[in-house]
């Protein structure tokens, strides 16, 4: 779960640094269990590659939380993802 709640965090950042929302906005991790959580978001680079991502791995992330035991690969599918969201983020670069 936490790799859901850190990801969100960084899009956060990335979008708080291009001015597309202001400080203090608050994101909910859960918002992402579903596709329309893109209207509630202005367009930015990646933006559908993005979503589609962060939805990925939302649910993944509960599927391991509260879910049977899962095998490694379904923890390394996450690490995966979050390191492929993180790079389209580019949060900190101008």
């Amino acid at each position: 779960m936490h790799a859901s709640r850190a990801i969100v965090d960084l899009f956060a950042a990335y979008l708080l640094k291009k001015g597309l929302i202001s400080p203090g906005a608050q994101i909910n991790h859960r918002w992402f269990k579903s596709k329309s959580v893109a209207e509630r978001f202005p367009e930015f680079d990646n933006k559908q590659e993005i979503f589609e991502k962060m939805i990925k791995l939302e649910l993944l992330c509960e599927d391991l939380t509260y879910g049977a035991p899962r095998p490694e690969e379904k923890i390394k599918e996450a690490v995966l993802l979050f390191n492929e969201i993180e790079s389209k983020l580019e949060y900190g670069e101008e």
